[in-house]
């Protein structure tokens, strides 16, 4: 979960999510960047075609499941809450058969 002191954001590189703390949130005017600038980092690229051209990037579009995943660490920590919850949906799928 992200903190009410943070924000969640999509890395342009990599296409995970990371929870940042608002107060190191800088503004950057990507659209004012020397072009050589642009090509050395290939994160502040594909941010400048994003916002040019409004195109997701291919990466990013992926299955919601997939997005939860990346974004959620409370399921690595609790691995036993999340078979108690298994062993609870187990009964009622036969219980429905």
């Amino acid at each position: 979960t992200v903190k009410k002191d943070q924000c969640l954001v999509r890395s342009f590189i990599d296409s995970k999510f990371y929870s940042i703390a608002r107060k190191d949130i800088k503004e950057l005017d990507i659209l004012s960047l020397p072009e050589s600038e642009l090509c050395a980092k290939p994160g502040l690229r594909r941010a400048s075609v994003f916002l040019k051209a409004g195109v997701v990037p291919d990466n990013w579009k992926m299955d919601i499941s997939e997005i939860l995943e990346s974004s959620s660490s409370d399921d690595e920590d609790c691995p036993a809450e999340e078979n108690e919850e298994e062993k609870e949906k187990e009964p009622k799928k036969e219980e429905e058969e």
